[in-house]
């Protein structure tokens, strides 16, 4: 989508440092930037408001991420209806039970960790508006 209007802006050395900073550190060009921090400004509500900025592959890394832990859940739960399957038919060997338990655990527990981190996240962004760089 070709952009119909070109600004020109000047800026102290300092300033444009400042830009190329932030821009490197969210591998984005100047311009792409400087749009997102103007919808940015559109979308901030209350001066001072938090706010949460996605470019795209930050939120495809975001969206993998939840969807790995919906795959480790997935997995978790298959092992525990196998397990179940092994204990009602009676001919598992208690050794062979109790290591398939603790794999399932330490899964389980990787999932709640990840789960409480991507928990704690979403609480501390809930109340931030989203600016989104298509």
């Amino acid at each position: 989508m070709p952009r119909p209007v070109q600004l020109h802006v000047m800026l102290s050395e300092e300033e444009m440092s400042s830009l190329r900073s932030l821009s490197d550190s969210i591998d984005m060009t100047v311009s792409d930037t400087v749009r997102i921090l103007i919808q940015a400004g559109e979308n901030s509500g209350p001066v001072g408001l938090a706010m949460l900025v996605f470019d795209r592959k930050t939120l495809v890394r975001y969206v993998r991420n939840v969807r790995s832990l919906g795959h480790l859940l997935n997995q978790s739960t298959h092992a525990l209806n196998y397990i179940a399957k092994a204990v009602r038919e009676s001919g598992v060997d208690a050794l062979d039970l109790t290591e398939a338990l603790e794999g399932v655990s330490r899964e389980l527990e990787e999932l709640k960790r990840d789960a409480e981190a991507i928990r704690e996240q979403g609480a501390r962004l809930a109340d931030a508006p989203v600016v989104y760089e298509r």
